[in-house]
């Protein structure tokens, strides 16, 4: 890090501060480790942060250089400090570090110069961890903590998407949701006719990770609709694309046996509300050409052609979009 370094350049070893990021990467209830090349010892991932990076930014660029991962951070689990971190060197820092939860959205795990193994463990299996604001943080993981993210890139504020529904619990949907998203997707084959290949857990795996140009996993939200432990509606939702005033539905399914009677409707219609207070102005989608029961949803909840499609795996793709001004916002007709 050139940053560090030129530091060092001027104080030699002398203990300084330093900011830094990492994550706690869980998959079915495991947590991935990294046994550090430059110690021998077993830590979490992460690192130092680069000069005018925020600690998000950092999470995620570590955890890719790292493990060759792509992540989305879920949680932040909070702030915690190694006062005495020396490295090999005899580098001395008193280091400070935000700690995230993450879940994995595509790559493999794979190691770099930075790292001899990587290993995910389950709870009774954690090695020996080198450092006080490691262990602080699988600490407060174990211990349920789970915080919102600080959301430092959202200039707008905050995303809270349990304000999408009061009627239903709305959360991130992870890789342990995927069969239970396949079954709901496979109840509408309709749907599969018109836009191909039918639905399966690698499809589903594929579209959590998808994301539309210049976006990053910060910006994409694929969630879950509950009625208590039962899924009854799955929505993609992008934020701030094409531009900043405008939402984008890249998905959205409800249970079969809930259609027709206006439980889709009442989703859509809750969330142009809470988009239109968060001063969203316009929500975009897009259906295939042909598709009468997309089309005929969709020009129910007042989003109209705007004209523009676009070719997509074989079919075209209608885009449409709803305006949210007060002006262009009415009741159900």
């Amino acid at each position: 890090m050139d940053y560090v370094k030129s530091i060092r350049a001027k104080l030699g070893h002398q203990k300084i501060i330093l900011n830094c990021a990492g994550v706690v990467i869980e998959k079915d209830g495991r947590i991935l480790f990294q046994r550090r090349s430059d110690n021998n010892r077993w830590g979490l991932i992460g690192g130092l942060l680069e000069l005018d990076e925020t600690y998000e930014e950092a999470a995620i660029r570590e955890a890719k250089e790292e493990t060759g991962l792509d992540v989305q951070l879920t949680a932040f689990l909070g702030i915690f400090h190694n006062h005495n971190m020396v490295w090999s060197n005899g580098d001395a820092a008193h280091t400070i570090g935000a700690y995230y939860v993450a879940e994995i959205v595509d790559g493999t795990p794979r190691i770099d110069a930075e790292s001899l193994e990587l290993r995910f463990c389950k709870k009774d299996e954690i090695p020996d961890l080198f450092a006080e604001d490691h262990r602080a943080a699988v600490r407060a993981f174990l211990d349920g903590v789970r915080l919102p993210l600080l959301n430092e890139n959202n200039r707008s504020g905050q995303l809270d998407v349990t304000l999408f529904s009061k009627t239903y619990a709305v959360r991130r949907l992870t890789d342990a949701d995927v069969p239970a998203v396949v079954a709901l997707c496979k109840e509408n084959p309709l749907f599969y006719q018109y836009c191909p290949p039918f639905v399966t857990e690698e499809s589903i795996r594929k579209d959590m990770a998808a994301l539309p140009p210049k976006k990053t996993h910060a910006d994409k939200f694929y969630l879950g609709y509950f009625d208590g432990d039962r899924l009854i509606a799955v929505l993609d939702y992008i934020r701030a694309f094409p531009n900043e005033q405008t939402a984008f539905l890249g998905f959205f399914m409800v249970e079969r046996s809930l259609q027709g009677h206006g439980v889709g409707t009442a989703i859509i219609d809750e969330l142009c509300d809470t988009l239109k207070n968060l001063g969203v102005s316009s929500v975009r989608l897009g259906w295939v050409k042909g598709n009468p029961q997309s089309e005929h949803f969709w020009h129910k909840n007042r989003f109209k052609e705007t004209g523009a499609t676009y070719e997509t795996g074989g079919y075209t793709v209608i885009v449409a979009q709803r305006e949210l001004s007060t002006s262009n916002e009415g009741g159900n007709t």
